[in-house]
């Protein structure tokens, strides 16, 4: 029952944060980068917790824990996704800023080449199907010049 009324919460503080950005005046940069920095720390969050759900969901309270984490989080006047950003996750990325552009620049090579591999093996099927096609428009109308004779 409560992580129904967790995700509930989840959704419509993200939700309600979200009109509040599109809400902001262009000319205010200061609440601008505050939703920045708020929708940064909930993907990350929201991401490690659908990754580790099958470890998470054996905590005890967890539910209660994740709801007053995310509350805080969401509430500008709390300013708890700053806290985060500037104490965790900044320190994170420069920590590992080389070890992660090195990871990224990998899985998008993996990722180009697997598309061009897969682009290579449909485009070669199409060709042989295309060939098997034209085999068989070939056969029938040898097959109807030899019937007629």
């Amino acid at each position: 029952m409560l992580r129904i009324i967790v995700n509930i919460v989840t959704t419509s503080l993200v939700f309600f944060n979200t009109y509040n950005q599109f809400k902001v005046e262009k000319d205010n940069k200061n609440l601008k980068k505050i939703y920045n920095i708020y929708f940064k720390v909930m993907c990350i969050f929201l991401i490690l917790d659908n990754l580790l759900s099958f470890i998470l969901r054996f905590i005890p309270f967890y539910q209660f824990f994740k709801l007053i984490l995310i509350i805080w989080m969401s509430v500008p006047k709390c300013s708890g996704s700053i806290f985060i950003y500037r104490f965790y996750v900044t320190g994170f990325m420069r920590r590992y800023e080389e070890e992660l552009d090195e990871k990224i620049q990998e899985i998008k090579r993996l990722v180009v080449e697997n598309i061009k591999k897969y682009k290579e093996y449909a485009y070669g099927k199409l060709k042989e199907k295309k060939k098997e096609e034209e085999d068989s428009e070939l056969r029938d109308v040898v097959k109807g010049t030899i019937e007629e004779k």
